[in-house]
C-alpha cells in the first residue's frame, strides 16, 4: 500500500515579469507558500520523517529562493515556471530515497497557485 504525506513551507521573494503589460511588469514581492507531497511505502510507521522532508525542501528550495530577486534565477519568474523547476529539483532528491514526488504546489497569493504533478 502506498501512502502520501504533505508538508507546507513559506518564503518571501521579489520579481517582475519582463515583456509583460500589466502591474506585474513592476518589481514587487510575494509571500509564497509551497506544498510538497511525496508517496511511498510505510516503513517503521512512516513514509518519510517529516523533519527529513523539511530538511530536503528547505535546503534545495526555501534557502535558495527566500529573500531573493527571482529574476536572477529565472528568465520569466512566473509561478508556473518556478513550480516546474522546483518539481525537477526535488524529484531527483526523493527518487534517491525510493519515494515518488506526487506534486508541488506554489501559491503566489492567498488564492492563486500553480501546481506540477507527476
Amino acid at each position: 500500500m502506498t501512502v502520501s504525506v504533505t508538508k507546507c513551507f513559506s518564503f518571501e521573494s521579489a520579481h517582475y515579469i519582463p515583456k509583460y503589460e500589466g502591474a506585474c511588469s513592476n518589481i514587487h514581492g510575494h509571500s509564497y507558500k509551497l506544498q510538497v507531497t511525496v508517496s511511498g511505502e510505510v516503513t517503521n510507521g512512516m513514509v518519510i520523517d517529516f523533519s527529513v522532508l523539511r530538511d530536503i525542501v528547505e535546503e534545495h528550495i526555501v534557502k535558495v529562493y527566500d529573500h531573493t530577486l527571482l529574476n536572477l534565477r529565472f528568465q520569466v519568474p512566473t509561478a508556473e515556471n518556478m513550480v516546474q523547476d522546483f518539481f525537477a529539483v526535488l524529484q531527483s532528491e526523493f527518487k534517491e530515497r525510493d519515494l515518488v514526488l506526487e506534486s508541488v504546489k506554489l501559491w503566489e497569493t492567498e488564492n492563486s497557485f500553480a501546481e506540477c504533478r507527476r
